[in-house]
């Protein structure tokens, strides 16, 4: 399990990667990175260790308005910062992080040696932005390279990816929960909805092997079928003091403890079995 948040929009990304990740600690907590869009490069930051004792002059990075985060709980490769995300592709433009499990991972690894591709960490995940590279150098835009990537993946993932070319931002979930919120023109996306509570209270839950691209304007579709669909656009009403852990000295005493509360209003939740296509 690890944590993810990718932002865009006019604040100071790395002050929300920063806050969100700490949020998201709890996901993971071997090692920790953070992907910063500038101008015509991305500049990264990897840790071993955790995030929660960081501040921001820490991290020595530029502004910026575009930026991918993760903290690390590893499966595949010792903890290293070779091995923490975000990873980026060969040259340099692709950024992505990933929770989940690719496993196929070693075959999809000796395809990409064999075209010339150095990997160098011993992830499953660093596979998604080279692959991603791949199709972009047959000429696919970045949309339909990710789309074409996740086609080659046998296992479960939630990623985020951005381009430096056109500043998108996409998410793709397929077994791992992935979450949109949605502020003043500006967008966040996380594995759990406390890594942005603070900024904004409106999401939509992404569902199995769906995609959502956020360029100029949102795009929501299926990986499966590639119709457009139409999302629902939730309203969080709780706070960010719920999603701490309060008096508990850990999440799980908390879980067990609110379980005769969290029950009743997972029963009272309207369900949205049906999504609609275009």
């Amino acid at each position: 399990m690890c944590g993810i948040i990718g932002y865009k929009g006019p604040r100071n990304a790395l002050s929300v990667e920063l806050k969100g990740l700490k949020s998201l600690e709890y996901r993971g907590y071997d090692s920790w990175g953070i992907a910063s869009f500038n101008g015509d490069k991305i500049d990264v930051i990897k840790k071993v260790g955790k995030i929660s004792e960081i501040s921001l002059k820490d991290l020595a990075l530029e502004k910026s308005t575009l930026s991918l985060g993760h903290t690390r709980w590893a499966t595949h490769g010792n903890v290293t910062e070779n091995n923490a995300h975000p990873h980026l592709s060969q040259n340099r433009k692709i950024a992505v992080v990933h929770n989940g499990i690719v496993e196929n991972f070693q075959e999809l690894r000796k395809f990409l040696q064999a075209q010339g591709f150095h990997l160098v960490s011993q992830t499953d995940s660093e596979i998604f932005p080279h692959y991603i590279q791949y199709f972009m150098d047959q000429g696919l835009d970045f949309e339909n390279s990710v789309k074409k990537t996740l086609k080659k993946i046998e296992g479960s993932f939630a990623i985020v990816a951005a381009h430096l070319g056109n500043k998108e931002m996409i998410g793709v979930r397929r077994g791992s929960p992935l979450v949109l919120g949605l502020g003043n023109n500006e967008y966040f996306l996380a594995s759990d909805v406390p890594a942005f509570l603070e900024y904004t209270n409106r999401v939509a839950y992404l569902n199995d092997d769906e995609l959502v691209n956020i360029n100029e304007d949102i795009k929501f579709c299926s990986l499966i079928t590639d119709k457009k669909i139409k999302k629902h656009i939730d309203t969080i009403q709780w706070d960010i003091e719920q999603a701490r852990k309060g008096k508990y000295p850990h999440f799980m005493l908390k879980e067990i403890n609110e379980q005769k509360f969290t029950i009743k209003k997972a029963a009272a939740q309207p369900a949205y079995l049906i999504q609609k296509t275009t």
